[in-house]
């Protein structure tokens, strides 16, 4: 557990430490998100799915509604849609497209914009 600890910090430290020594800022004044994939997220993936054959992979980003939740992280403005009838807590989310291809589709439902990050 502690190896794993130890990679995962190592990817963010020197994924977010590369190119910068201001401070004082937000985060999102520093890097643009497709930065912080490359320098980041691109290296976590190759972490969480090094042990695991590319079948795996391939489950884990298809569109065939396997997953029991939508694991989309939400970008400002985007259509996040919650099943009024099936939700188990408020954090119950899914993007456009789980949502259309669900069985929520024909319940009752609520949809709205993503909130944009406070970036002060």
């Amino acid at each position: 557990m502690d190896e794993i600890k130890r990679r995962i910090d190592n990817i963010f430290i020197n994924g977010l430490l590369v190119t910068t020594n201001e401070s004082g800022k937000h985060v999102n004044q520093l890097f643009s998100n497709a930065r912080l994939e490359t320098l980041v997220g691109a290296r976590l993936k190759e972490f969480i799915f090094e042990e695991h054959g590319p079948a795996v992979k391939a489950w884990f980003y298809s569109d065939f509604g396997a997953l029991e939740m939508c694991t989309k992280v939400f970008k400002p403005g985007e259509n996040v849609y919650t099943c009024i009838d099936c939700q188990k807590n408020g954090t119950c989310t899914m993007c456009y497209d789980c949502f259309q291809h669900s069985e929520h589709v024909h319940h009752k439902n609520k949809n709205w914009k993503s909130n944009k990050p406070d970036t002060t």
